[in-house]
């Protein structure tokens, strides 16, 4: 935005099916500078859970290999698709294995498109490989 804005609560709100203006959620913001970029979570949901770890670090040879789990239960009724992203702390870094297909987008952070059935748990988890200088 193009102007400042004060610490506060920001509220959001579509047109839902039938026309009419509906509540979407909200989130607390900082102090906000000039075209400072603004980041707000809405929608925040209880039956949509996510348990994510590191679950190993090992060093062979010159390399490191980091594995990551995200455990994520569908506690809904119906088929859902989830977006995981996950970003990578090593600047050059290569993907030695995933359970889901990803994408790569800006170097650094995957996007994992996964679909759940209702009532489901999946564990996602890859393992990607660090060049040890």
């Amino acid at each position: 935005m193009n102007i400042p804005l004060p610490k506060g609560i920001i509220q959001f709100y579509g047109h839902g099916g039938n026309g009419e203006l509906e509540f979407l959620g909200e989130d607390e913001i900082s102090h906000m500078s000039a075209k400072e970029k603004i980041t707000v979570t809405i929608g925040k949901t209880f039956d949509l859970t996510n348990k994510s770890f590191e679950k190993s670090r090992k060093v062979t040879g010159g390399s490191e290999y980091v594995t990551f789990v995200y455990r994520i239960k569908n506690s809904k009724q119906k088929n859902v698709a989830v977006l995981v992203e996950h970003l990578v702390s090593d600047p050059i870094w290569e993907m030695e294995s995933s359970t889901h297909d990803y994408e790569v987008k800006a170097s650094r952070t995957l996007e994992f498109h996964v679909r759940m059935g209702a009532g489901k748990t999946v564990e996602l988890e890859f393992t990607y490989k660090v060049k040890k200088r």
